[in-house]
């Protein structure tokens, strides 16, 4: 892991099997008959005390499960920190079950966790699916306020 200072923002690089660039997580898929790279296209960062992981692309159906593992990695590598997802772009199944694998894991952690995303179709469909299933998701339309609040509650 190594750590950058940008802004007065604290930036981690986590190299994962094939190592990082650009800030972004490269990933190669176990069993990949190619052995092409697989980019989960997670960024991530600590900010105010908050991590925030943001994912700018939708990975393919089989990236979910190196999604899910990469994000737990972060979550408890940095808990009891509070944890803000932020979706650019619609999100599509892959990225929602991943999300939701994510809040699980955090809530058995008991740690803090938040989503932010532009689409209201993405936060119905997270607000749907977590109501069923146990603690309640915080779900936000926009990023500032998201980290904002997660600051806000920690602190």
């Amino acid at each position: 892991m190594e750590v950058l200072a940008a802004g007065g923002v604290q930036i981690l690089s986590f190299a994962a099997h094939c190592g990082t660039g650009g800030g972004h997580s490269y990933r190669q898929m176990p069993g990949s008959p190619d052995r092409k790279l697989e980019t989960a296209m997670l960024t991530h960062a600590l900010e105010r005390g908050v991590l925030i992981l943001t994912l700018d692309d939708d990975p393919s159906p089989k990236g979910r499960d190196v999604l899910a593992t990469y994000i737990s990695d972060l979550v408890h590598v940095h808990a009891p920190t509070p944890v803000v997802i932020v979706l650019g772009g619609e999100a599509t199944a892959t990225v929602i079950s991943a999300v939701l694998r994510a809040h699980r894991l955090c809530s058995e952690l008991g740690v803090l966790m938040s989503v932010a995303t532009l689409s209201a179709a993405v936060r119905r469909s997270l607000e749907t699916q977590t109501a069923a299933d146990g603690p309640r998701l915080v779900i936000h339309a926009r990023a500032d306020i998201a980290i904002a609040t997660a600051f806000t509650v920690a602190a």
